[in-house]
């Protein structure tokens, strides 16, 4: 669980790198979620991501029928699988030569946008509309390159 949480810090430590701080910070914000249950958890129930989920179900925080609370690491954890999945999906399409933009609202469509209300799924696409760079700028970014130095050799590297 501990490697998963500092692997969580570390890609978001690389959304910050490449601009996307905003949703940097919501990622963050459910990795404290998670990391207030593991840091408060005895260690024999830190081993794994079901005993720290049963021992929060046991606390009884959660609502009638198992409803999660927000602010449960529960929900947490929930949110960075979505966003793990919503960042996998839009980085493969931007691999497979998609354009940043479209690639990241497809993949919020299909992976946060349900999950969303009316007024963040307005927010979310406009943010998403205007925070892409275009292809070949993130590409240097993520191969910590200068967009001015980027050019196919450059972009092989990175893919």
């Amino acid at each position: 669980v501990a490697e998963l949480l500092d692997a969580c810090r570390d890609f978001s430590s690389a959304l910050r790198k490449i601009g996307q701080t905003t949703l940097a910070r919501d990622f963050e914000s459910n990795i404290r979620k998670a990391e207030a249950l593991y840091n408060s958890a005895p260690s024999n129930q830190r081993q794994s991501l079901s005993s720290l989920l049963l021992l929060e179900r046991e606390s009884g925080i959660h609502g009638p029928n198992g409803q999660l609370q927000d602010y449960s690491a529960a929900t947490g954890l929930l949110w960075i699988r979505r966003y793990l999945e919503f960042h996998l999906d839009m980085y493969s399409a931007i691999l497979a030569s998609r354009d940043p933009t479209d690639a990241a609202i497809d993949a919020y469509k299909t992976q946060i946008e349900p999950f969303h209300g009316w007024a963040l799924r307005k927010l979310f696409t406009v943010r998403l509309s205007t925070m892409m760079p275009p292809r070949e700028d993130l590409l240097a970014m993520l191969g910590n390159f200068q967009p001015q130095d980027f050019g196919q050799k450059e972009e092989q590297m990175v893919l």
